[in-house]
């Protein structure tokens, strides 16, 4: 008589167990520490896509920080907390920058990348978004080709008396729907970034900067305080590290290994160097190749036409040899000074007046 009162005790003690620890839970109990290579933990095509989509710079940073979408991976302080991604715009003439910062403690910054947008006099606007050195590298550059023209583009040229956009969030104030998540890996962030990428659009890579702001826009806005603090975090120091290490690795440093390396090298330029003494291999199947009747009666066709304009060729220069040899032949050279005749005096032609006259 126990035994179902038994197995239904069973039954709810696993149906308490399956809903207190759900699988979200199960994974936020295991932080995921980033140790540099920041570059994989926010996907510049992504920030392009959403720009595009964006009414304003508002409108923006609520995007790049939204907790339904966790589009940004970055946790730079290592606090298993992704790190709020505040915007700061600044303005000089037909030029915009839109700083992209990270909020990693209280007066704490560190830049991300940097949206350069400028119109030319003919109001063509071209973008590009500029990873920062640090975490991306040197010249890592997104040009973003846009569909139809984003809607965002109006709001920067709207009135003459523009005010830049500068977030009034910091660390402990966030937006009142803003909650935080924790980082995930980066294999699962890859494919969960992906369908947050407008496929419409495209996305080039380039290493050249089609416009370059003067310094002075970014006076009093670049925070690079990250940087300064972990020098050897940056994406050029984490990179080449293994190449380094395995180059070393291949050196022989013990003198009997180098005596060794140098005697196969020697060797090695030995046999390169030494002469060929073996004849070059004939082609027996070109020797001994056998035709059809059709391919020998072409052949001679082939062979009777070739030899054929041969001979008028030959006969065609021979021709015109004989005719430039007659020209030349035929053509009066004009007779030196002494085989002229000489010119006749006034006493000749009297002489010979008279005796025509006597005639």
């Amino acid at each position: 008589m126990h035994y179902p009162k038994l197995f239904l005790a069973f039954l709810a003690t696993i149906l308490l167990y399956s809903t207190a620890v759900t699988p979200l839970q199960a994974y936020n109990n295991t932080p995921f520490i980033q140790r540099g290579g920041f570059s994989q933990n926010l996907d510049l095509n992504v920030v392009a896509s959403l720009f595009g989509q964006s009414r304003d710079l508002s409108d923006f940073e609520w995007r790049l920080n939204d907790p339904y979408n966790q589009i940004s991976n970055l946790d730079l302080n290592a606090d298993n907390q992704v790190d709020y991604l505040r915007i700061i715009e600044r303005a000089r003439g037909n030029m915009r920058l839109i700083i992209i910062q990270a909020v990693i403690g209280p007066n704490y910054f560190q830049d991300i990348a940097v949206i350069e947008i400028y119109r030319n006099r003919y109001n063509k606007t071209s973008i590009q978004i500029i990873g920062d050195p640090y975490i991306y590298g040197d010249n890592y550059i997104v040009n973003p080709y846009y569909v139809y023209a984003p809607v965002i583009y109006n709001y920067f040229w709207r009135s003459r008396n523009y005010n830049p956009y500068y977030s009034r969030y910091r660390w402990g104030r966030y937006p009142r729907h803003y909650r935080t998540w924790r980082p995930r890996s980066i294999q699962y962030y890859n494919r969960h970034v992906y369908k947050h990428i407008d496929r419409r659009n495209r996305y080039d890579r380039s290493r050249v900067r089609k416009n370059k702001p003067n310094r002075n826009i970014y006076r009093g806005v670049r925070r690079n305080d990250y940087a300064r603090k972990h020098p050897n975090r940056s994406y050029n120091k984490m990179q080449p590290r293994t190449y380094q290490q395995k180059a070393h690795r291949s050196k022989p440093n013990h003198p009997d290994k180098r005596r060794n390396s140098q005697q196969a090298n020697q060797t090695i330029n030995s046999k390169r160097n030494r002469p060929i003494t073996h004849k070059p291999r004939s082609n027996k199947a070109e020797n001994q190749r056998i035709q059809s009747p059709r391919q020998q009666t072409r052949e001679r066709e082939r062979n009777h036409q070739q030899s054929y304009h041969k001979n008028q060729r030959d006969q065609s220069t021979q021709r015109h040899t004989t005719q430039s040899r007659e020209i030349r032949s035929t053509r009066q050279q004009p007779q030196s000074r002494q085989q002229r005749e000489p010119r006749q005096t006034r006493t000749d032609r009297q002489s010979d007046s008279a005796r025509s006259m006597e005639r």
